[in-house]
């Protein structure tokens, strides 16, 4: 699935690990959900109007308000704030970044708040609320990504809207409204925007807003359409400067230098290619089933410590991934990542259990399914791009062999089962944990595939489940309860899968793949490939080095002077600072095209 470095991997496979489909957390006491609450009747024109300020970039903070509009409010209003984001894992408890929280009264008295919870606010009296005004600091926690934080720079400002966003008690199902106020020359977009370049934006409720991130700065916007539908990529990019260093630019450039290596980035490669998998994500599914849609994307260089990955919601997703080779969009992991998120808008965000929708934003879920979730999800996002004839064959196999590679030798750690996995995705402590849905899962989905088809002579397969639970849920409209997915699979399929779901879903018992393989005609076959062995070790640092750890005695590292401590800074002439294709020549290094030395550049 990714590149490999000596010794190291890539985190190519942690681009998918925190991909992801469910989250949860728990709240004491203090606000419930909608699914606890009743909403509340209302007038026909109430709704809840919000003003998001980023005019103080260098304070890192939003001043956020909120305005009720003909709310029927009395007795004491509870306003919260989420503790999860959708689509998301960890529980983060956003309260937690609120530092101030006013309330006022129609004549601009200030009203008594008492705070309950991390992320929830008495009002009493709120019959006089006439305004909620509270800021909200960046969140920046290194087990969290890019997509699931809060930032304010003079860069950039971005927010999930979970992050930003809170409600009042029993008003969710209410239209919202937001006016974003910004620094000169800034310009702001989310799937909530009422058109492109707007400072407004517009959300039929509050999980429809609470399921926007948004944007801000000086991106660049590209704006086209698919089946009369917008799509929009957002660019907010990274570039290398002339002299090596990281540059914030927003223009989607890398170097002259990668540039004329044929190596640079460029904003068409991946308008081609999304362009490519949104059509073919219709071609499967017969349908876009939203207004418009916004792909985020911030690009930056590739740094070996850094968490790269990605977040999906029902109108957009959001992605921080290392800059790749414009003319290796389709074979790079920001195809696969793109179609492994866009999958979600019908995987979980339509076809989904009653655990997972209306959203509960306080309490953990304990759902049974993560590992239909993310495992046949991660299992189609090349395979659908392979059917649409996007990506050749080959590719989905080569990366179903890295996972199964991968997954040989985290054997004898996972003793745990995908559905265990599942009921205790909230508890996780660290994201590693989550591993196995990202590789045992797809598969498990794969088997599952043929298993189906085998036991159906072939008349239904994974592609046929996937349809029928669309149009059986996600079309209508309709959840199914937590603990049915099995049962509906073997009706809708007319294949009893329990004893397959006993023996590998609930249960741990060891994959036969070559067994199921057969099956579809195909055999893995491993053999061994002899590749020249340079005799050193790289390691590199938190600044972005890449250091000589050691040389093997003998070897030819060692025969042309390599010794260790030396910093790497060019192998035939590429900069380690030119991302995967450093790192290929760091893992495989190969002579020039046409001689027949390979060239190191070190600094002692």
């Amino acid at each position: 699935m990714g590149n490999r470095q000596s010794g190291l991997s890539f985190p190519a496979i942690a681009q998918r690990v925190f991909l992801s489909a469910v989250v949860a957390g728990l709240l004491l006491m203090g606000c419930r959900t909608s699914r606890d609450i009743a909403e509340k009747p209302v007038l026909s024109d109430a709704r809840v109007s919000y003003t998001v300020d980023a005019t103080s970039p260098a304070s890192g903070i939003f001043t956020v308000s909120l305005v009720p509009e003909k709310l029927p409010l009395s007795g004491d209003a509870l306003f919260c704030i989420p503790s999860w984001a959708p689509g998301a894992y960890q529980f983060v408890e956003y309260g937690n970044y609120v530092r101030s929280l006013e309330a006022y009264s129609h004549d601009g008295e200030r009203l008594t708040v008492i705070k309950l919870t991390t992320g929830t606010w008495k009002i009493p009296n709120s019959e006089r609320l006439s305004k909620i005004v509270y800021t909200v600091t960046e969140l920046q926690r290194r087990d969290l990504l890019w997509p699931e934080m809060t930032e304010l720079t003079g860069l950039r400002g971005y927010a999930n809207g979970t992050n930003i966003f809170g409600y009042l008690q029993g008003f969710t199902a209410l239209p919202c409204r937001v006016n974003y106020l910004l620094p000169q020359g800034w310009q702001v977009a989310s799937a909530a925007e009422d058109s492109s370049g707007s400072v407004t934006a517009f959300a039929e409720n509050y999980d429809e807003l609470a399921d926007s991130p948004v944007i801000m700065g000086r991106f660049k916007r590209y704006d086209f359409t698919v089946l009369d539908k917008q799509h929009s990529i957002i660019l907010d990019v990274d570039s290398l400067s002339s002299d090596g260093k990281t540059a914030s630019k927003g223009s989607g450039n890398t170097s002259e230098r990668g540039l004329k290596l044929g190596t640079g980035f460029r904003p068409d490669s991946l308008i081609s290619v999304t362009k490519d998998i949104v059509l073919s994500h219709y071609k499967f599914f017969g349908e876009l089933p939203y207004k418009k849609y916004l792909f985020i994307h911030r690009l930056v260089p590739l740094h070996i410590f850094s968490n790269y990955g990605a977040l999906e919601h029902l109108q957009s997703s959001a992605y921080y991934m290392p800059l790749f080779d414009w003319h290796k969009a389709r074979q790079n992991e920001i195809a696969s990542t793109v179609s492994h998120e866009f999958f979600h808008v019908w995987n979980p965000k339509l076809i989904h259990s009653n655990l997972l929708g209306p959203f509960d934003y306080q309490n953990r879920i304990r759902t049974r399914n993560i590992w239909f979730i993310e495992g046949v999800t991660d299992y189609y996002s090349d395979l659908i791009l392979v059917k649409a004839g996007v990506l050749p064959k080959e590719t989905f196999f080569q990366n179903m062999l890295q996972r199964l590679e991968i997954q040989k030798v985290r054997d004898h750690e996972d003793k745990e089962s995908l559905e265990s996995l599942s009921l205790r995705i909230a508890d996780i402590e660290h994201i590693n944990e989550i591993f196995p849905f990202y590789l045992k899962g797809p598969a498990v989905m794969m088997m599952m595939d043929i298993e189906l088809r085998h036991r159906t002579a072939n008349r239904f397969g994974m592609d046929d489940l996937l349809l029928s639970l669309n149009n059986a849920y996600g079309k209508a409209g309709k959840s199914f309860p937590d603990d049915s997915l099995v049962i509906i699979i073997s009706r809708l399929s007319g294949a009893d899968i329990t004893e397959f779901h006993r023996k590998f879903i609930a249960g741990t018992e060891p994959l036969p793949l070559n067994e199921y393989l057969a099956k579809a005609g195909l055999v893995l076959k491993r053999t061994s490939v002899l590749k020249p062995d340079m005799g050193y070790l790289v390691l590199p640092d938190t600044a972005g080095h890449f250091s000589i750890a050691y040389v093997t005695e003998g070897s030819a590292g060692e025969k042309i002077g390599l010794k260790e401590g030396d910093i790497l800074l060019t192998i035939n002439g590429i900069q380690s600072e030119e991302g995967d294709i450093f790192l290929q020549s760091l893992i495989e290094p190969e002579p020039e095209t046409g001689k027949d030395t390979i060239t190191f550049t070190v600094m002692r």
